[in-house]
């Protein structure tokens, strides 16, 4: 199964918008535990002083599989257009080597 977000912007009030939802098929609940890292040697993996995040370098617990990514995001002003994404499957012991490397992380 490939995985895709879409970003949609509505006119909608919250609750027309709640009501159209409800009438989707609930399939499943899934829980994803992402956890951010920053090398505290780079500047590029943190958020800017508005909260803007341009670099991403995480570890996602998603189910039994563990991916590893790093995520550059890409703006026009202030607007986010899209993002290059590169994804691999890693051992769920991935975090422990990360942390052992020097690796802050965020638990989000």
């Amino acid at each position: 199964m490939k995985e895709v977000e879409i970003l949609i912007t509505f006119d909608n009030t919250k609750e027309e918008v709640l009501n159209i939802l409800s009438s989707f098929e609930f399939i499943e609940e899934k829980e994803i535990l992402d956890i951010y890292y920053e090398d505290p040697k780079r500047d590029n993996l943190k958020p800017e002083p508005n909260l803007r995040i341009n670099e991403i370098f995480r570890l996602r617990k998603k189910g039994n599989q563990n991916l590893l990514t790093y995520k550059k995001n890409h703006f026009e002003k202030n607007r986010w257009i899209y993002s290059d994404e590169y994804e691999t499957t890693v051992a769920d012991y991935a975090d422990k080597m990360l942390k052992k490397v020097g690796c802050d992380d965020d638990v989000r």
